[in-house]
């Protein structure tokens, strides 16, 4: 049996998807955090009010804040392998190996976009920047190895 972890802690991640998806000021698609947004006087909300093509920068919704800043600190399974090795001896066969893998199991984190594990591009500078690429998919792998 073979299992590996692998984890982050104390990173933080420009959710830079989730600006794009919650800035309530394009006419593009949003998550449905913007039913929450704010609609009248006295209202007590997270989200703001929709401006659409506002123009006065200091409303501007989806500009550069620590409001799309959040926790990257995460736990992801990444592969379990079991295998078990049958010693058969005879003249033309000296074992079967049996195996299973399955990666990518799961992912346990508080951050809300797809993948904590994420980088916008190979630069050093955009670590930390999530542009929405998906996570590598889990799989499951089934085999024989036969030794001769």
């Amino acid at each position: 049996l073979d299992v590996n972890f692998k984890y982050s802690l104390g990173n933080d991640i420009y959710n830079y998807q989730r600006s794009e998806l919650e800035g309530l000021n394009t006419t593009f698609n949003q998550t449905t955090a913007a039913l929450r947004r704010w609609t009248h006087e006295g209202q007590v909300t997270d989200m703001p009010k929709a401006c659409y093509t506002d123009s006065e920068l200091w409303r501007n919704n989806e500009r550069m804040s620590d409001r799309w800043i959040e926790d990257g600190s995460y736990l992801r399974l990444s592969s379990v392998t079991l295998s078990y090795h049958i010693p058969i001896v005879s003249t033309y066969l000296q074992g079967i190996t049996v195996w299973g893998n399955a990666a990518n199991l799961f992912t346990i984190s508080r951050y809300l976009g797809n993948n904590p594990d994420c980088v916008m591009s190979g630069s050093v500078l955009s670590q930390g920047i999530d542009r929405g690429q998906l996570s590598a998919g889990r799989s499951f792998s089934l085999g024989v190895n036969i030794n001769l």
